[in-house]
């Protein structure tokens, strides 16, 4: 057949059909364009929050070779200038700051050098025609700032007005002096910075004399390693020199599991859409069975057929990711900020505001659609291709001409059962933790492909209860079980999605439920203290701020207190150049440590008196160090080796935490701060004692920061509501996928109406009023949403352990303890059989008002 023959046949076989009746395909349709969209909305997300960092980060460090950060010593910028192979050296002060007039924003605090900073800054402050009579004013005043033109247009400001900052110190009102422009004389993005000048940031951030970054240009980029060499023999041996795309790198690998647990979940309202692409194109075979019948008796090859239908599964595809192309964008808008949320809680600040997909998102949302479809609709289209002209022909035939192997099927499922269990092992021991989301995928499609044969064992018992005593329900009961049966072809496949549902449903239940309970035992055993408290802005901005100086020994000096407990985080590197966050602990009022192997008392003892450091279980995993090994990290001085007590519990941070004594950390590391105090009260203390204590703070020290204080109770509700955060787009992305799955319900009834023309006629001949139609088909809907809720139950169980056990422990390396939520468990068959009758309910009403002359009518 020429190739302009076979189009014609193409759209006469697949494509005009298809357009003619565009209501037999739109479920399917819809179904990838859900899953298409929500695919891209998490997408879009994703890149927008990871966009804000590096577009931020790019305007700072637009054109330096190197980089210098740490807490840096002022006095050594001279040498560093001066050093070998430095063309421009220029010093920075860094600080995120947040917006009390916008709650809930943030600006990146930039503090810059003017006469160095523009051979290497991308960005200046736009001074205009009069530059040095502009400059002088810059320096003078300590009010005047730069921002970008982005953020003066957001938020309906202009050149000239006053903002309030919120810093480490002092609220600041400053003045929005200046734009930032980059050397092309445009104004820069969006990007939420503001610049000041050097020594004014120094002095209001507290960190006179020191200096966060020093961004270098190179005369020869050749020479960069002597370079970075010379400098490390410079500098201090906690501080780093390094390219700033080594940051950037950084940042990304961080999120990378964050980002790729994310994009895994999306994919499964897809996933569930695939069983109704294949539904929909079952229904345009069966629909059109004679006609494929006609096509194979005249001469027409199994290939053309087989093209015709994937041609038909195609075009949907790409309608359908199309659809999901334009409807993304709003749900990203939607999604953007509980993903910003989760980013900024538990790795740094970020903002997202979604927007549209990229040129490539799109290709990939259109590709992975139409993929999906084609995939879905190869089995309908081989049955098609492999279809009998002398069977076909004969009416009520489909059921005979398309046959389910259940046996078969089930061995295939419980392979594939075997292979989860194979992907587990490699996930948890072979280093490779995307098997685990294999895992997750084999569990569910293990059971999908067990359908039919647990269908047929339902049936089965079903059969032996009805057979002890049949009334005018069991006998309309006994019909539709017989129907379902009959029609396993087409309801295997839709109880297969709405199982996929229902187990992710409960999987996800199931490890959200396990995940909050071994967060509130150990949020229980480590957080004793009466009172909690941290600046304000580490609410919004993660561990930027540190409490003003003296807030320890005000709280300890108080006669209520017991005692005062510290805590802060400090960034540091091992010999290898891994980052590892050190737990800077002091004081019995931080509470215990959860230790994993027990005996917490005597290594608590032992953390406190120097020397030796615990590691979180997912830093010990990551960095494949484990209890009694050495932890090396590059201190002040030199190599620092710790001994490792042992492992404990922590769900603060995915990368890991080590926790080490503070007396020992300011021995070596000499750095002052804190991020957090945690205070115990002699027994017996009223709240409004406690209130009034913590007013007396406020008066002491809210001239230079605001702070957030939690009671023991509040902090731990604090903690599940930050939990129930970072669950929310998960609970997002389980809703849509049920959606999805008991919209399937509406269309397979609605094919079986087809395919049961003449067997609905033939009841109604025989005296069968319309409302038993509605009852026998009503009852076909309530037995698929209850075999599809008890598979659902046994996969989801199944999957929770691949979800608590496999990924959680792959991707982040905690232990959490499995515990299911059988109330939520419990209802699961109700409301799945109720959703399944509403859906049934149309199909139901149509089925009634078949006419017996024309549904028995043949050639």
């Amino acid at each position: 057949m020429s190739l302009r023959s076979s189009l014609i046949m193409s759209w006469r076989g697949s494509l005009r059909p298809l357009i003619l009746r565009p209501h037999a395909a739109m479920l399917g349709i819809l179904s990838i364009a859900l899953g298409v969209t929500v695919f891209l909305a998490i997408t879009i997300a994703n890149r927008s929050a990871v966009e804000s960092f590096h577009h931020a980060f790019s305007i700072i460090t637009g054109r330096a070779d190197l980089e210098i950060r740490g807490r840096i010593p002022e006095a050594v910028l001279p040498e560093v200038q001066a050093c070998s192979g430095v063309e421009a050296a220029t010093p920075l002060i860094e600080a995120m700051v947040t917006l009390p007039d916008y709650p809930g924003e943030s600006l990146h605090l930039v503090g810059i050098d003017p006469f160095t900073a523009s051979d290497l800054l991308p960005m200046k402050p736009a001074f205009g025609s009069n530059d040095q009579g502009a400059l002088g004013e810059w320096l003078a005043r300590n009010d005047s700032v730069a921002s970008s033109e982005g953020f003066l247009s957001r938020h309906h400001l202009k050149k000239g007005d006053f903002l309030t900052l919120q810093g480490p110190g002092t609220p600041r009102q400053v003045q929005l002096k200046y734009v930032l422009h980059h050397d092309e004389g445009t104004a820069a993005s969006g990007a939420g910075v503001v610049a000041m000048d050097l020594a004014i940031a120094q002095e209001w951030v507290g960190q006179a004399g020191t200096l966060t970054a020093i961004l270098i240009k190179l005369r020869n980029q050749e020479d960069r390693t002597e370079v970075m060499e010379r400098l490390r023999h410079l500098l201090p041996l906690d501080i780093t020199v390094e390219p700033p795309a080594m940051r950037t790198k950084q940042v990304d690998i961080m999120l990378s599991a964050f980002r790729l647990n994310l994009t895994a979940l999306s994919l499964v309202s897809l996933m569930v859409g695939m069983f109704f692409v294949g539904n929909s194109a079952a229904a345009s075979v069966v629909r059109r069975r004679v006609s494929l019948g006609i096509m194979r008796a005249v001469g027409m090859g199994r290939s053309t057929i087989l093209q015709m239908v994937l041609l038909e599964a195609a075009f949907s595809g790409v309608v359908g990711s199309m659809l999901g192309v334009l409807i993304s964008p709003l749900l990203s808008a939607l999604l953007a900020a509980p993903v910003a949320r989760t980013v900024t809680s538990l790795y740094l600040p970020v903002e997202a505001h979604g927007g549209w997909p990229s040129v490539p998102e799109m290709l990939a949302g259109v590709v992975i659609g139409t993929g999906a479809s084609m995939v879905a609709a190869w089995i309908p289209a081989r049955q098609a291709a492999h279809v009998d002209p002398t069977r076909v022909l004969h009416p009520g035939s489909a059921p005979e001409i398309f046959p389910i192997h259940a046996s078969r099927l089930a061995l295939i499922g419980l392979a594939s059962l075997l292979l989860a269990l194979v992907f587990s092992l490699g996930a948890l021991n072979g280093g490779f933790p995307l098997l685990g989301f294999g895992a997750a995928f084999c569990v569910l499609a293990g059971f999908s492909l067990m359908v039919p044969f647990a269908t047929q064992g339902f049936a089965r018992v079903l059969r032996g209860v009805l057979s002890v005593r049949i009334s005018a329900g069991g006998t309309i009961l006994r019909i539709a079980l017989e129907q379902t049966m009959r029609s396993l072809h087409r309801t295997a496949p839709t109880i297969a999605a709405l199982a996929a549902a229902a187990a992710m449903t409960v999987g996800i239940s199931v490890m959200i439920h396990s995940f909050r309970g071994s967060v509130i035992a150990w949020a229980g055993r480590t957080l004793t203290a009466d009172l909690f408290i941290a600046p304000a802005a580490n609410e919004l901005l993660g561990l930027e701020h540190t409490l003003p100086e003296g807030a320890v020994s005000w709280w300890a000096s108080r006669p209520d207190v017991v005692t005062v407990g510290s805590f802060r985080e400090v960034e540091a590197r091992t010999i290898h150049g891994e980052q590892v966050t050190l737990g800077v602990v002091a004081g019995p009022a931080r509470g215990s440590v959860d230790f994993i192997h027990g005996d917490a008392e005597k290594k608590t003892r032992a953390l406190e008196n120097g020397g030796v450091v615990a590691l979180s279980e997912s830093l010990g995993r990551r960095l494949k160090l484990g209890p009694g090994d050495m932890l090396v990290l590059s201190g002040p001085s030199g190599p620092l080796a710790l001994k490792i007590l042992d492992y404990y519990r922590d769900y603060t941070r995915d990368r890991g935490i080590a926790m080490i004594g503070a007396a020992y950390f300011a021995s070596v590391w000499g750095a002052k701060g804190v991020h957090s105090l945690a205070i115990e009260f002699h027994p017996g203390t009223s709240p409004e004692n406690r209130e009034k204590e913590m007013i007396a703070f406020n008066t002491a020290f809210g001239g230079k920061e605001a702070f957030a204080s939690y009671s023991n109770q509040s902090l731990k509700a604090r903690i599940l509501e930050i939990f129930n955060q970072t669950f929310a787009v998960t609970a997002v992305l389980k809703s849509i996928s049920i959606a999805v799955a008991v919209g399937g319900v509406m269309l397979t009834l609605g094919i079986l109406v087809l395919e049961r023309a003449r067997d609905l006629g033939v009841l109604r001949s025989l005296g069968a009023s319309k409302a038993q139609i509605v009852r026998i088909m009503l009852c076909e809907a309530a037995l698929i949403g209850v075999i599809a809720s008890m598979v659902g139950i046994v996969s989801g169980a199944v999957l929770a352990l691949v979800l608590t056990w496999v990924v959680n422990k792959a991707f982040f390396g905690w232990s959490i303890d499995l515990a299911y939520p059988w109330w939520e468990i419990i209802i699961v068959p109700f409301w799945m059989t109720a959703a399944a009758l509403v859906a049934g309910y149309f199909p139901a009403v149509g089925a009634s008002k078949t006419l017996p002359a024309a549904a028995l009518r043949s050639e």
